[in-house]
Parts: structure tokens; sequence; C-alpha cells
């Protein structure tokens, strides 16, 4: 008779903490017909392509932890926990750009469905480190709440470096368009620290052009 690994999960399957706390993880434990089994754990993020083995509490983000086993035939199981970091300040557009922002695109040669004056997001802007920030969308949301295709649309991980004292922004580099793929190529980045806006050019491979300004949203 054939037996498959069981893995299972301590603690919740969904937790939220704020940026900069402690988070002890319950961790997993895994058996084959009563014959433990070593737990292999991996984490991974759904905005910035963060890889590794623990949740990092210090950058904003949606964190997936993953349960594996397997097993001496090479069947293996997984459970997964999530875990959200949430940011717990604004940006002042003087010393950080951090916040939450919704999104207006002008997409090129054609809009399609979206609005130019739709309110898309929230769109979360993250220090990434040093002076580097992401983008949880760097086409503004534009599929993912534009045209409601969800997370599997976000085009990420879009990052650039800011120079905001001396007003000089620099694109990381490309990335996807979720499940579409492609090459996306972030430009033309500027703020405005009155309006509190970021705007940029996301040029995409398979043919579009858009034109994204993120507002902040004000707490």
């Amino acid at each position: 008779m054939r037996y498959y690994p069981v893995v299972t999960m301590a603690g919740d399957a969904s937790i939220t903490i704020d940026q900069g706390t402690s988070y002890s993880d319950a961790g997993a434990t895994a058996e084959q017909n009563g014959v433990t089994l070593d737990v292999v754990t991996s984490v991974t993020s759904l905005y910035f392509g963060y890889s590794g083995t623990t949740v990092d509490v210090n950058v904003p983000d949606v964190y997936y932890i993953n349960y594996t086993a397997t097993n001496d035939e090479g069947f293996s199981a997984t459970s997964s926990r999530t875990v959200t970091v949430n940011l717990t300040h604004t940006g002042d557009f003087v010393t950080s750009l951090d916040g939450f922002y919704y999104g207006r695109v002008l997409r090129t040669p054609a809009q399609g469905s979206v609005s130019p004056t739709a309110d898309l997001g929230p769109i979360l802007v993250v220090n990434l480190g040093g002076n580097t920030y992401g983008i949880s969308d760097g086409i503004g949301g534009y599929y993912a709440f534009g045209r409601a295709y969800g997370d599997g649309y976000l085009a990420t991980p879009a990052t650039f470096t800011a120079d905001i004292a001396g007003n000089v922004f620099t694109p990381g580099p490309s990335f996807g368009v979720g499940a579409f793929g492609g090459v996306a190529t972030m430009s033309n980045i500027s703020i405005d620290p009155v309006a509190k806006q970021i705007r940029f050019t996301t040029t995409w491979d398979q043919g579009y052009v858009f034109n994204v300004t993120l507002t902040q949203i004000q707490n």
C-alpha cells in the first residue's frame, strides 16, 4: 500500500502584523502513516520578489510561508500560511515616498475599458532598503484592478532608486506583467511633492505603453 505525506500546520492560516514588529512562526509538522517526516520551509512574497526562509518584518508585503514534506518515493505535500506585513507610516515626500496610493493609467495605443480617471488600487510603495523603492504594480493597477483580473496580473516586482533631495529617480530592472508575462520597463519617473504624486511611464513589449500617476492616499 502506498502512503502519502500529510502536513499539519500549527496556528492560523492567515496572520497580519505591523511593519517592524516581531514574528514567531508556529511552523508545521509532517508524517506518513505514523512516521515523522522532515519539513522544509520556504517563503515568497506577492509584490516585491522576496525569497527566503523567514518573513521580512521590515518590508511590507504579503508573504507566503510554504511547508513541504517529501517521502522516500518522491511524493510531496505542502501547506501554506499567509502573513501580511502592514505598512505603518506614510511618506512625507521629503525623506520618504512610502505609502498607499491610487493609480490613474492612460494606456496607449488603446485605452480599453479602463477609464483614465478611475482610481485604481490601492497600490503599495515601499522602501526596500537604502534608496530603493518597490511599487506593488508597475502599471498602476490597470489589469489587476481596472480590468479586475486580480493579483495574478500585477506587474511586479517594479523598483526604482530615489534621490529625493536631488530629484533624481532611476528605474530598476525590467519586470513582467503578471500571467501575461512579457518584458515591461519603467522610465520618466518624477514626483510632485505638493500633489503627493509619483509619475512614470511603463513600456511593455506586447505593444502597450502605460502612463501612470500614483497619488498618495492621505491618512
